[in-house]
């Protein structure tokens, strides 16, 4: 393997690998999971949107609908809340007479 090809397996493994890892983990310790998790789903209508802005792409229909439902979903998800819990039944084994 030549120089560029370690230097790119570098970066691909470490960098592009390790780094959403570790934001991922900082942002857990800071946010609930359902919360964090919500904004995961936005990650690719945003990628739609900046190919289009920056870089001129055209999405194709099927992508701008996927990408709506997506933003409905996160939406619903934020607006509504969470949902309240349900409260844990845990079973205690009936004493026993001697």
């Amino acid at each position: 393997m030549s120089g560029p090809g370690v230097g790119a397996l570098l970066v691909l493994g470490l960098v592009l690998s390790t780094v959403p890892f570790l934001l991922w983990a900082w942002v857990l310790a800071r946010l609930p999971a359902g919360v964090a998790s919500s904004a995961l789903l936005m990650i690719g209508p945003s990628g739609v949107l900046m190919g289009w802005a920056w870089l001129g792409e055209q999405p194709a229909p099927l992508a701008v609908a996927g990408g709506g439902i997506a933003l409905a979903g996160v939406a619903i998800v934020v607006v509504r809340g969470p949902r309240p819990r349900m409260p844990v039944l845990v079973r205690t084994p009936a004493p026993q007479h001697a």
